[in-house]
């Protein structure tokens, strides 16, 4: 792959701290590829370090979001091919490489971080838990949702991005609307390390991801979120008339069952629809 073929985009805000390490790493494929930095509007000085090495940034007037800078390097970018990255020192710029080499018979190729890979311990149980929720609402099984590092072509995000959002859900988003949209999708095992410096990642972020996943699987396959919570309610109302039963000595209707079997079927009802709706756009979309 050439250069006019290929540019790697790497967002940056506030990593000075990392800089210094990954700009000699990054260095070696200068000559080889298009390394184009999005300064998020840093309030460091890693701009500075980043023209003071000779690669191209393009700066924000403000703070936008991850997302946003993936955007604004996406739409400035020239070649075929991106590459994404992050600066922070978790991911060696040596698995460019392997990205390259995997490419060939995928639309987009993503890390996956191994087990030998430094991940805080806290973090582990709610990344274990987007990825089975991912999972289930892709049908496919996602091994790492929100991986900084992956390879796709502009053209196949570009009709994407208007709604990828500017914040971290970015790489999450474009995991799912790669999925559903019938694209194919290759993980490929990379070590991760210690990031350099603080993460700027928050609780909240987490909690935004699930939301938009939970958002993609009522888009796309409502009844995967409908029909669990009508049977849900309905053995519900159902463990309401065994309680009467035992209580009473007789089946008989409380208004509390009535409203939980009532429920259940108004969910599934609507699980319906919205399943018919999600098919006509998709039919409307093709």
């Amino acid at each position: 792959m050439e250069k006019k073929d290929l540019t790697v985009i790497i967002p940056v805000y506030n990593e000075e701290e990392s800089l210094p390490i990954f700009l000699e790493n990054i260095s070696k494929f200068k000559e080889e590829y298009n390394i184009l930095f999005v300064d998020d509007a840093s309030k460091d000085k890693s701009k500075h370090m980043i023209e003071e090495a000779g690669f191209n940034v393009l700066s924000h007037p403000y703070n936008k979001g991850y997302g946003a800078a993936l955007k604004t390097g996406i739409r400035n970018s020239e070649t075929e091919f991106i590459i994404i990255m992050d600066s922070d020192m978790q991911h060696d710029p040596d698995y460019i490489i392997e990205f390259i080499n995997n490419y060939k018979w995928y639309d987009i190729v993503i890390g996956e971080i191994t087990k030998s890979s430094y991940f805080p311990f806290f973090r582990r149980p709610g990344k274990f838990f987007l990825n089975v929720l991912a999972s289930y609402s892709a049908g496919f099984k996602i091994k790492d949702i929100n991986s900084g590092f992956r390879m796709f072509k502009k053209e196949d995000t570009l009709r994407y991005l208007e709604i990828l959002p500017n914040g971290f859900s970015f790489t999450t988003t474009q995991t799912l609307l790669y999925i559903k949209g019938g694209y194919s999708l290759k993980y490929i095992p990379l070590k991760a390390f210690k990031r350099k410096g603080s993460s700027t990642v928050k609780v909240r972020d987490g909690i935004n991801t699930t939301f938009l996943i939970l958002k993609t699987l009522v888009l796309y396959s409502p009844m995967k979120f409908f029909l669990p919570v009508s049977i849900f309610l309905f053995l519900i109302g159902s463990g309401e008339l065994v309680w009467e039963y035992n209580l009473f000595n007789k089946f008989q209707f409380s208004t509390s069952a009535l409203l939980l079997y009532l429920s259940s079927l108004l969910v599934f009802m609507s699980g319906m629809i919205s399943e018919q709706i999600s098919q006509l756009k998709r039919i409307g979309n093709n």
